[in-house]
């Protein structure tokens, strides 16, 4: 292994305490890496930025790519209904 591929030396820097150096308020609860946590209250809209993740992974890669790499579809199940919809949007894909 060649030194460059080692990475057990990085420390991933502290979104909080980035966000506080910008001079931008911080939340305890708050998780920039995951989109849910900012469109936690509204689930409409998290679904609609799920739905569209999903259609570009499609687009961009299927969900099996050459029999090689298989793309994972995020489902949310916050409204159960538009969690199985999206279900079936990806079964009809595979």
């Amino acid at each position: 292994m060649c030194s460059h591929d080692r990475h057990d030396d990085y420390v991933a820097p502290d979104p909080a305490e980035e966000a506080a150096a910008a001079g931008q308020p911080v939340r305890k609860d708050d998780n920039p890496e995951v989109f849910e946590e900012r469109l936690r209250d509204d689930v409409e809209a998290t679904h609609a930025v799920i739905h569209a993740l999903n259609e570009w992974m499609h687009e961009t890669w299927s969900f099996n790519y050459e029999g090689r790499i298989f793309a994972t579809p995020i489902i949310n199940f916050s409204i159960v209904d538009q969690a199985l919809a999206e279900v079936d949007y990806v079964l009809e894909r595979l």
